[in-house]
């Protein structure tokens, strides 16, 4: 059997109708949303399979429905004999990383979950802050065109010549600017929050609040962190990851690196999309590393797993 990671999506990747036939097919899928709306209050399911599009792009519903979606797929590829080596999340998706380590209980981290979306999204006035996407250009040549702009800093190392940067508004307008000026691949991103920057201090100081009194238990798999790009299994340690993944970068280019120097060979993406799995492919391509990328938000992508896994 090859060695495999699970990798959870992010904010972003979700879609109106997201796992809704999964859910229709695994009983165990169902029951992770009807047990999200009830901690919840609120029905996360009506809002994830069938929208309208306008409300589930809400930070408040996106998060917790996205995050229910990842432990629903994962359930069922857990009863199917899934067992991942490692695994990592990007930015929310790490909160499904840590419940599938065993660090958080579904129950708890879908509140702490909640909570962040919260603090995230009052955490900058609208309008003061923004995000970009930078192609086609190195690390450090995004750094330096960063430095240029002002009030702009890498936020996303995602992939080989794909970053993105967050800052406020005034920094990303001027990035912008001179990208244009100068050739360069860059366009704005449409999202409210100028995530994963210093921005988000006032976000990382009341998410640190909100779960001071959550206790955080030693992973039972190595989850690699965002902000670190390192596997990390204390309990402590993810807590202080997970409040520094805020004002930090996500260094997924790096994670990925990590995971194949662990000789994983497998990718499972869980959740909505294939973003990561585009993502692990770019970045593979550069040691020509020998990897199979599934997903696993449909009844089809399950069935293309199970029969890959069994070989």
């Amino acid at each position: 059997m090859r060695n495999t990671a699970f990798l959870f999506s992010g904010q972003g990747a979700q879609y109106v109708g997201m796992a809704r036939d999964v859910c229709q097919g695994y009983p165990e899928a169902a029951a992770v949303f009807a047990l999200a709306d009830d901690v919840l209050g609120r029905s996360i399911s009506a809002v994830a399979f069938a929208g309208p599009e306008e409300a589930l792009n809400q930070t408040e519903n996106t998060q917790p429905a996205v995050f229910a979606c990842e432990i629903a797929l994962l359930r069922v590829l857990e009863k199917r004999g899934a067992q991942a080596a490692v695994c990592a999340g990007f930015s929310l998706g790490e909160w499904a990383a840590l419940v599938a380590a065993g660090v958080l209980s579904f129950e708890d981290a879908l509140l702490l979950v909640q909570k962040r979306a919260y603090i995230m999204q009052t955490a900058v006035p609208l309008g003061e802050g923004g995000m970009a996407v930078v192609l086609g250009k190195s690390d450090a040549e995004v750094e330096a065109l960063c430095k240029r702009a002002g009030e702009v800093t890498p936020s996303n190392y995602n992939c080989p010549g794909q970053i993105t940067v967050a800052g406020r508004s005034a920094g990303i307008e001027a990035l912008l600017s001179i990208a244009e000026q100068e050739g360069i691949a860059a366009k704005r991103l449409a999202v409210s929050v100028p995530s994963h920057c210093p921005m988000m201090q006032d976000a990382a100081d009341a998410l640190a609040a909100a779960i001071a009194d959550t206790p955080f238990l030693d992973a039972r798999i190595p989850v690699v962190m965002n902000c670190t790009a390192r596997a990390e299994s204390s309990g402590a340690q993810i807590k202080k990851n997970v409040i520094a993944q805020l004002t930090h970068p996500v260094l997924f280019q790096r994670s990925t690196e990590t995971m194949l120097g662990m000789g994983i060979t497998d990718f499972v993406e869980i959740g909505p999309g294939k973003t990561l799995c585009g993502l692990v492919k770019k970045t593979a391509k550069l040691t020509d590393a020998d990897v199979r990328l599934f997903r696993s938000d449909s009844l089809d992508a399950i069935t293309t797993w199970e029969a890959a896994y069994a070989e």
